[in-house]
């Protein structure tokens, strides 16, 4: 993906590698991991919709827009800052339509359970060892893999970035409870021939929806700059998902 869309998207990419895996049954090796992101999994409510407002900040430039899956189809994503579309710049029109491009926006961002279509235990089950710990926090790094949408396309013989990437993981200690990941380049790398990446570092933060409810991504920070086609770019967003409510969707567009 990221070797398609280099200079246009590096926030979109952030997205969906985020939550690309498939499930895996797999335990992971440190109990307080597998205690931790088991309980994220336990609150999971699949057959739950959601609307939520989403607040994008890149490179200086801040949308907020509402996703509401109980809308007519094609009408999901409502404008909600600046007001009216004719108000957008360039760089906020490509933010708002590459929200619009995302297919059920709330389901990419819920950490599921035993049924989950994306997760993040695939992520992290390679390699992984406590590297840091404080009082209410403890970090794991952990060697990201090439099966789980980090490919270009995933599960071809094409470059793959996992490869060039470190990964991280955040259980906070008090539950213990997922917390963050965070995915980051060590050095600069070649995803293929046309492009170079001098810098990239994707994090995603996780917490609840509603007080006792589903665990999901409530913000996520990218970073990225380097060459594709000849050009350069430099990124850097941030994404904040807030105002979560349950929604019923028709039983004819819930298929």
């Amino acid at each position: 993906m990221i070797t398609r869309q280099l200079s246009a998207s590096v926030a979109a990419l952030a997205a969906a590698c985020a939550l690309a895996a498939a499930a895996s049954a797999q335990s992971l090796p440190i109990d307080v991991v597998e205690q931790a992101i088991g309980a994220a999994e336990s609150r999971a409510e699949p057959d739950q919709r959601w609307a939520f407002t989403s607040t994008v900040t890149a490179n200086g430039a801040r949308l907020s827009a509402r996703y509401d899956p109980s809308r007519p189809a094609g009408e999901e994503w409502t404008l909600i800052e600046p007001a009216g579309e004719d108000a957008l710049s360039d760089e906020q029109r490509a933010v708002l339509n590459g929200l619009r491009r995302q297919a059920e926006a709330d389901r990419q961002l819920m950490v599921e359970g035993a049924r989950q279509d994306y997760g993040v235990r695939p992520y992290v089950r390679e390699g992984l060892a406590l590297s840091d710990e404080s009082a209410t926090e403890k970090r794991y790094a952990f060697r990201p893999v090439d099966d789980v949408g980090l490919t270009s396309p995933p599960d071809s013989n094409g470059p793959k970035m996992a490869e060039h990437l470190s990964g991280e993981l955040v259980i906070a200690t008090s539950e213990p409870m997922l917390a963050e990941v965070r995915l980051h380049a060590t050095e600069s790398f070649k995803p293929n021939a046309a492009a170079r990446i001098n810098a990239l570092d994707l994090a995603w933060r996780f917490g609840e929806v509603e007080p006792g409810g589903p665990i999901a991504i409530l913000g996520s920070d990218t970073r990225a700059s380097g060459r594709a086609l000849f050009r350069g770019f430099d990124v850097t967003s941030t994404v904040e998902n807030s105002d979560f409510t349950r929604v019923e969707v028709p039983a004819a567009r819930a298929e």
